[in-house]
C-alpha cells in the first residue's frame, strides 16, 4: 500500500513537572499542603460524630465530601517530589521531600479517616435502605463499593497505624530496590550504559551469542544486589501478612481482587482457560526456534520481535505511526496525544539515575504523565502505544466521571492499554511486506501470550513465593529465584535453556511489589480482542469503546462490559479469546511452511 505523508508536531521527550510546580522551592508547595490539612480539619470538625443513620445528613455529608475530594484534588506536592524522584532515583534530597510530604499527608487523610470507616460500620440494615432510596442514586455505587471494603476495615486508630507504617514497612523498602537497580551500569562496545537501557537493547542484537554475552552482564549486575532485594520482598510480602490478618483475609490476592473490582469467580474461569491452552507459548517457541534457526531458546531470545532483527523505530517514526493510527480510529484520540507530547508530559529517554520499565500515572486534577525507557524497538512502539491507551482512558474517566468515579479500577486500565496497542499495530501494518506482515503477526502472538500465559505464570510464581514466606516467614534469594525460573521454564517450553539464575528477574520485575496485580494483563488482553474484534467488524462499535472508557470507575468492571455487549461472567468467553489465539498460531505455520520459512 501506498505510504500515508504523516503530519509533524514539535514535542518535548522530558517530563515537563513545571505543569505542577516551578520546582522544588516553589511555594505554592507548602501552600497546596497546607489546604490539604486545613480542608481535612474542617470536614473533620464538620462531620465527626454525625448521625449519619440520618438520611438528610448522610445525603448533605456526601454532597461536602464530594466538594472536600474537588478542592484537595487540586494539590500535588507528593505527586511532584514521586515523580522527580521517578528520573532522578539517586536524588536523596528527593527522597527527603517525599518522606515529609508523605507524613503530613498522612497525618492530615488521617483526620478525615473516620468518615467511610463510622458509614461503613453502619447496620445492615440501614445500608439497604440507602441503597434503595433514590435520592443517594448518585453515590450509589460508591456506598456500595464502601460496605464491601468495610468489612475489612479495622477501627480508626488502627487504620491510622496502618497509614503511618506503611512508609517505613512498604515503600521505603522498595524505593530500596529501585535505587540500587537505578545504579547498576554494564559496559557494551565501550558505552556504559543503565541496566534498564541495555536490557531492552537485548533484543534488537542479531547474533544470539550477542544477546547472551549482553544478558549474562545484566544478570551478573543483578546478582550482586539480590541480598537487598531479598531482605527487601521479604519485608513486603511479611508486612501484606500482618495486614491481611488483621484485616481478616484469607488468602494473599484477596485484598487485591476488592480493590480491581473482580470476583474469585472471575479470576478462577480467567486461570482455567489459561491452564487449558497453556501450551500455545511452547509451541511458538517452538516455531521461533525454527525461524530463527537456532538449536535453542535462550531467555534472552524471548522477547525478541522477528523484525527487530533488521528493523528499528526511532522515538520520532513512532510518534507519527501512533498519531496516524489514532487519527484514524478517532481524532480525539490524536488530540489527546498531541498534547501530551507539546505539553512534556512523556519521558522518552533511558539515562542513568531514571526508573525502568514504563508506565502512566494519572489522577483528577492533575496531569497525566508517561514513563518510557525508549530502545528504537517495535516493543517500544507497542509500549507507547499501551501507556497511551491508559492515558486516554483516564482523560476520558476524568472528562465524564469527575472526582467521585474517575479511578477506573487496574482491570478495566489493563483493557484500555491492550486495546490502543491493537490500534497502532494496524497502522505498522500499512507499509510492510507480505513477509514482514507476517513476522508481525507472529510478533503479536508472541505479545499476547507475553500478556497472557506469562502473566498467568507471574501470578502463579507471585502465590507460591508468597505461600513460602507466609508458611516459612521467610525465602532466600536463592528459593525465590528457583521458583521463578520454573515458571520461566513452564512458560518457555521445551525449546528453552533455563537456569535457576534465570530467575532472577523477581528483582527488576516491580509488578512483585504490587500483590498479584499481573493477573490484569490477561484479563484486559482477552476482553481488548473481543472489543478490537467488534470494532473491525464494525467501526460504530468506537462508540461503545468510548463508552467504556467514559466509564471510569462508576459500576463494576463485569457491568461496565456487559453494558456494550461483553459478558465476563460466561467462563466460555475466556476461552474464546484463546482459541482465536490458536487458530491464528495455526494458520500462522501454514504461512511459514507456504513461503519456506521452515
Amino acid at each position: 500500500m501506498k505510504k500515508q505523508k504523516r503530519q509533524k508536531v514539535n514535542y518535548e521527550t522530558n517530563w515537563n513537572l513545571g505543569l505542577l510546580y516551578k520546582n522544588i522551592n516553589d511555594p505554592k508547595i507548602e501552600k497546596d499542603m497546607q489546604l490539604v490539612e486545613s480542608e481535612c480539619q474542617k470536614f473533620a470538625q464538620k462531620w465527626r460524630g454525625a448521625d449519619f443513620t440520618n438520611m438528610e445528613k448522610l445525603l448533605k455529608s456526601l454532597q461536602d465530601y464530594e466538594l472536600f475530594e474537588e478542592k484537595i484534588s487540586n494539590s500535588h506536592p507528593f505527586v511532584f517530589y514521586t515523580l522527580a524522584r521517578e528520573v532522578d532515583t539517586g536524588n536523596s534530597k528527593l527522597a527527603g521531600l517525599i518522606n515529609k510530604a508523605q507524613e503530613r499527608l498522612v497525618q492530615a487523610f488521617n483526620e478525615a479517616l473516620f468518615y467511610a470507616l463510622e458509614i461503613g460500620k453502619l447496620e445492615k440494615t440501614v445500608q439497604e435502605k440507602i441503597i434503595q432510596d433514590s435520592r443517594f442514586e448518585k453515590y450509589r455505587y460508591m456506598l456500595e463499593r464502601l460496605f464491601i471494603t468495610a468489612k475489612h476495615q479495622l477501627s480508626e486508630s488502627e487504620e491510622k497505624i496502618l497509614l503511618l507504617k506503611r512508609n517505613v514497612a512498604y515503600e521505603s523498602w522498595i524505593e530500596m530496590t529501585e535505587k540500587a537497580l537505578g545504579e547498576l551500569t554494564v559496559t557494551w562496545k565501550k558505552e556504559i550504559l543503565p541496566i534498564t537501557k541495555a536490557s531492552g537493547l537485548i533484543q534488537t542484537l542479531q547474533k544470539q551469542s550477542d544477546r547472551k554475552k549482553l544478558y549474562d552482564l545484566i544478570q551478573e549486575k543483578i546478582a550482586g544486589i539480590q541480598l537487598i532485594a531479598e531482605a527487601e520482598i521479604n519485608a513486603v510480602i511479611n508486612n501484606k501478612k500482618i495486614d491481611d490478618n488483621l484485616r481478616g483475609f484469607h488468602s494473599p490476592q484477596d485484598a487485591t481482587l476488592i480493590d480491581y473490582q473482580n470476583t474469585n469467580e472471575e479470576l478462577s474461569a480467567l486461570l482455567q482457560a489459561v491452564k487449558k491452552y497453556e501450551k500455545l507459548p511452547e509451541k511458538l517457541f517452538t516455531l521461533k526456534k525454527k525461524l530463527l534457526q537456532l538449536e535453542k531458546l535462550g531467555p534472552y531470545d524471548m522477547a525478541i520481535q522477528l523484525s527487530a532483527t533488521h528493523k528499528k523505530y526511532s522515538f520520532d517514526e513512532a510518534v507519527s505511526i501512533v498519531r496516524n493510527a489514532f487519527e484514524k480510529v478517532h481524532p480525539e484520540y490524536r488530540i489527546i496525544f498531541d498534547s501530551f507530547l507539546k505539553n512534556g508530559q512523556i519521558d522518552a529517554y533511558s539515562r542513568k539515575g531514571k526508573k525502568g520499565g514504563g508506565y502512566c500515572w494519572g489522577d483528577y486534577g492533575r496531569p497525566t504523565y508517561i514513563l518510557l525507557n525508549w530502545n528504537d524497538t517495535f516493543d517500544a512502539v507497542r509500549t507507547l502505544a499501551h501507556e497511551m491507551g491508559h492515558a486516554v482512558h483516564a482523560e476520558y474517566s476524568n472528562k465524564h466521571q469527575g472526582v467521585l468515579y474517575h479511578d477506573h479500577p487496574i482491570s478495566t486500565a489493563e483493557v484500555a492499554s491492550t486495546l490502543f496497542e491493537n490500534f497502532v499495530r494496524d497502522e505498522l501494518y500499512i507499509t510492510l511486506s507480505e513477509k514482514d506482515q507476517l513476522f508481525e503477526r507472529f510478533n503479536y502472538l508472541q505479545e499476547s501470550f507475553m500478556t497472557i500465559h506469562r502473566q498467568i505464570n507471574h501470578f502463579l510464581f507471585e502465590q507460591e513465593m508468597y505461600d513460602g514466606v507466609y508458611k516459612n516467614g521467610t525465602l532466600n534469594a536463592g528459593e525465590i529465584s528457583k521458583i521463578r525460573a520454573k515458571y520461566l521454564k513452564q512458560y518457555m517450553g521445551k525449546s528453552t535453556e533455563i537456569t535457576n539464575h534465570d530467575g532472577l528477574g523477581w528483582i527488576t520485575h516491580s509488578h512483585m511489589r504490587r500483590h498479584f496485580y499481573v493477573y490484569s494483563y490477561a484479563y484486559g488482553q482477552l476482553i481488548s480482542t473481543t472489543m478490537y474484534e467488534k470494532y473491525k467488524q464494525d467501526n460504530n462499535f468506537i462508540e461503545k469503546i468510548n463508552q467504556f472508557l467514559s466509564a471510569g470507575g462508576s459500576n463494576t468492571p463485569a457491568n461496565i462490559f456487559k453494558a456494550i455487549g461483553i459478558d465476563t461472567s460466561d467462563p466460555m468467553f475466556w476461552e474464546a479469546g484463546l482459541q482465536s489465539l490458536q487458530k491464528e498460531l495455526q494458520q500462522l505455520e501454514k504461512d511459514c511452511k507456504k513461503y519456506g520459512l521452515i
